[in-house]
């Protein structure tokens, strides 16, 4: 921690998953709660020492959390919440679990030796979540994103939903300059090799163009709580206003916010959107 910060380095995220051990060995993780917290309560310490030193230079740190796991009630996942708000930090990631095809957790739900979530469950569970933590003092400005203060917004993330250029280094990394987007190869060994012998290490790339740009901004600015410029449509389109007055939307002067009952289905949404 003390390289990276010298390096540069102002917010630190931890991939914690879950604090319930059943649910980190369902997913196949290397660590346990208890392994957790103390690599929580490590960076904790480290960011306020720093933070107390140095003057100017305010370090954060980040935990993520997946809710939607198979056999997950509303009980332990607020364990969880609970656990993770003892750690006080200044962000928190909740994601809804996504089961990746040909992994051993895909394998066993085909199986059908356990369920998935249902859709109910996993709205209760996003409700739990916004509830919770926007009465402990988080900011719920992205669907999956809570800050502590507006000064603990993930600058990286909004830069990736509001085209904002951007450089990403690393396998798998994907970069954008305004036009393009590239991303690096996702195999480690590869990436490595050409970085030692000089050889290029980017994967692939697109062209984003002006409709590419709308879409992508109705897919991604639909899950934020600044939502969507009304100028995407010119005319304000029925759909629109079906969709605010079933409450799913409101229109804050010249934008279309989602409401909460939006941001549950904003997925759903954006389909409907992108058809106009």
């Amino acid at each position: 921690m003390a390289i990276w910060t010298d390096t540069g380095f102002n917010r630190f995220s931890l991939g914690v998953q879950s604090l319930d051990n059943d649910a980190l060995n369902l997913l196949g993780r290397r660590h346990n709660a208890d392994e957790a917290v103390r690599a929580i309560d490590i960076i904790r310490q480290w960011t306020t020492m720093k933070n107390r030193t140095d003057v100017g230079k305010r370090l954060r740190f980040n935990i993520d959390l997946i809710m939607g796991i198979p056999g997950q009630s509303e009980v332990s996942w607020l364990e969880t919440l609970i656990q993770a708000l003892n750690c006080r930090p200044d962000h928190i990631s909740c994601y809804q679990l996504t089961v990746e095809q040909d992994t051993s957790l895909s394998e066993i739900i085909d199986s059908g030796i356990i369920q998935p979530v249902s859709e109910s469950m996993d709205t209760k569970l996003f409700e739990l979540t916004h509830q919770t933590l926007t009465t402990n003092g988080y900011i719920h400005y992205e669907i999956s994103n809570y800050a502590y203060g507006y000064d603990n917004f993930s600058k990286h993330n909004l830069k990736y939903w509001f085209h904002i250029p951007y450089l990403g280094i690393g396998s798998s990394a994907h970069s954008y300059d305004g036009t393009t987007r590239w991303w690096n190869t996702s195999d480690m060994d590869t990436y490595c090799d050409n970085i030692k012998t000089g050889l290029p290490v980017i994967d692939g790339f697109e062209t984003v163009d002006n409709r590419k740009k709308r879409n992508e901004a109705i897919f991604l600015q639909l899950r934020t709580q600044w939502g969507l410029d009304r100028n995407l449509f010119g005319k304000v389109p029925e759909l629109m206003e079906k969709l605010v007055q079933g409450e799913f939307i409101v229109m804050t002067g010249s934008r279309f916010r989602p409401e909460l009952s939006g941001m549950a289905i904003a997925d759903h949404l954006a389909e409907l959107l992108l058809e106009i």
